[in-house]
């Protein structure tokens, strides 16, 4: 029997497990494990793609696919990034301009 969790509804990540289940499984539960290792997007310095984990595995397929992100991802240079991109670097302007391109 499924139970909903009541953080489901409550919490930022509740919510955001709840959407995945529904896009990538039955609604009830997720054909995968969730990472719950806390994201920080910039650590010292350095724009981390997700957790600590799983950050080196994202960043090159990021990079593969031409440094923008897949449809129903969150834009992380637009939601974490955006003032890094006010610091003249060309390779966050590249990054800021190939993400708003991603649909």
């Amino acid at each position: 029997m499924y139970v909903q969790s009541a953080s489901a509804t409550l919490t930022p990540q509740g919510r955001a497990i709840r959407n995945a289940s529904i896009r990538f499984g039955d609604g009830e539960t997720l054909p995968f494990r969730t990472c719950k290792k806390g994201y920080i997007p910039v650590v010292n310095g350095r724009h981390m793609y997700v957790c600590y984990l799983h950050h080196k595995q994202r960043e090159e397929r990021v990079k593969k696919e031409g440094d923008s992100f897949r449809r129903g991802e969150l834009d992380l240079c637009a939601t974490f990034w955006k003032d890094d991109a006010a610091d003249g670097s060309q390779n966050n302007k590249r990054r800021v301009a190939s993400a708003q391109h991603v649909g």
